[in-house]
């Protein structure tokens, strides 16, 4: 397994904009003037606007209700669809290109979804796809699923992709005085980088690690249908409780075991080997920075619980990863700081974590053993 290859792109959909024909036709002395006019002081495109839903007047007072977290940073936002095109020259006026058969016949091959608190684009369809009033349905979702639960909204790249963070209330303690706690995050996008799904998470208190063992990512409609959020619900309670039963016993039985250093230092090696000195610089200096986060995480947790087990080890390496590798070793000050914590947390919203799976695979090998 390679972990140092790069994430694949997510490419908008590309349309097939094809040329409105054109009359030929010879123009008088009177209609060239007219024309130059024009071309001097083009019109305003005319293209059709498609009208924002409301929305949901559900907003309270409450700090941790999913709509007012995202006004506190700007993510409910509303919107408003702009169909894509070109200007013509030669036909003088603006040509949006439309299906000419089939179920969407006269629906444009493009669609713009523009932030109206900002006027940015922040997503591009084809005309397929279904009008939504922003993300004002998937706070609803949430909101109802679990009532006053958000504890924050994040919004990335101006409002493309938000992330929802909701804390269940549960705390479970785990051995050596550590504790989790159920979280549930939700994500969902303007730009078709990211479906809408859900995913329970156990959130590890003391370095707000995200432990997520055999990930459990479903989807659901955004929609106010009771049923939905029922069956949302259901889900998340039915998966986190499967997630925290394995949680518990991979727990027990990690820390029941004793590491020396040495050993530590063999499992490094093994799940991260040495570049190859054919590899690019690329890869061995974020082979040496990965190795110098894990080994750093490795005395802080021993430092911090006074003990070198198998559960120490595992939250060295997944922490190393979470916290460094896939925030690609930037700090606040650092520019990209931002990009590196959204792909950090999708990463692990989708289990995207080799390190840490090839830790854990090892060390279940070491309990067989």
């Amino acid at each position: 397994m390679n972990i140092f290859d790069n994430d694949g792109s997510h490419p908008l959909d590309n349309a097939d904009w094809d040329d409105e024909p054109v009359e030929t036709h010879i123009e008088t002395d009177a209609e060239f003037g007219a024309r130059v006019t024009e071309l001097n002081n083009p019109p305003l495109p005319d293209v059709e606007i498609t009208p924002v839903v409301e929305h949901i007047n559900t907003f309270s007072t409450n700090e941790n209700n999913v709509h007012v977290q995202a006004a506190q940073v700007g993510a409910d936002f509303t919107v408003t669809y702009q169909d894509g095109g070109y200007w013509d020259d030669i036909a003088g006026s603006f040509i949006v290109p439309r299906y000419d058969i089939g179920e969407y016949k006269g629906e444009p091959k493009v669609r713009y979804i523009i932030n109206d608190e900002t006027s940015e684009v922040v997503g591009n369809h084809s005309g397929r796809y279904p009008v939504r009033d922003g993300y004002t349905h998937n706070f609803e979702v949430l909101e109802q699923a679990f009532p006053n639960s958000c504890v924050s909204v994040d919004m990335f790249d101006g409002g493309k992709r938000v992330l929802v963070t909701q804390d269940l209330s549960e705390r479970v303690q785990l051995p050596m005085g550590d504790e989790v706690a159920r979280y549930v995050y939700s994500v969902a996008s303007l730009d078709g980088t990211k479906r809408s799904y859900s995913v329970p998470k156990a959130l590890r208190i003391s370095c707000e690690n995200q432990l997520g063992l055999h990930l459990a990512i479903f989807s659901a409609k955004a929609t106010r249908h009771h049923d939905q959020n029922l069956w949302l619900q259901a889900e998340v309670f039915a998966q986190g409780d499967r997630q925290m039963e394995e949680l518990l016993t991979m727990a027990d039985s990690f820390t029941s075991q004793s590491i020396t250093d040495f050993e530590f230092e063999r499992l490094v090696k093994s799940i991260l080997p040495r570049p190859l000195e054919s590899d690019s610089t690329k890869a061995k200096n974020k082979w040496e920075k990965t190795r110098v986060a894990i080994d750093a995480n490795w005395k802080k947790e021993a430092s911090l619980y006074g003990d070198k087990n198998l559960w120490v080890a595992y939250n060295a390496v997944q922490g190393a990863e979470q916290h460094k590798v896939n925030m690609e070793f930037r700090t606040k000050s650092d520019k990209g700081y931002e990009r590196g914590r959204e792909k950090s947390f999708m990463r692990s919203m989708e289990g995207k974590t080799p390190i840490a799976d090839a830790c854990e695979a090892y060390l279940r090998e070491l309990v067989l053993a």
